[in-house]
């Protein structure tokens, strides 16, 4: 599940080209932190961890370590 919407970002870059932060319009930044969104951004990210994990990608984690993820 993906969130059907037309994004224009900007990507901030370090010294060796790799993207390091992205910029949004603002109302596209706005339509993404709706609730609503929220809450699908989440499922996907956490199916995808899952994913990941099964697959044995990912190490083990603590739940704060989780739940604190930074996306």
């Amino acid at each position: 599940m993906t969130i059907p919407m037309n994004l224009h970002p900007q990507y901030i870059t370090d010294e060796n080209g790799n993207k390091i932060s992205v910029i949004l319009p603002i109302e596209e930044f706005e339509n993404i932190i709706q609730d609503d969104n929220i809450d699908k951004i989440w499922e996907d990210e956490s199916l995808k961890r899952a994913e990941e994990y099964r697959k044995g990608n990912l190490d083990t984690i603590s739940s704060d370590e989780f739940f604190n993820y930074e996306y």
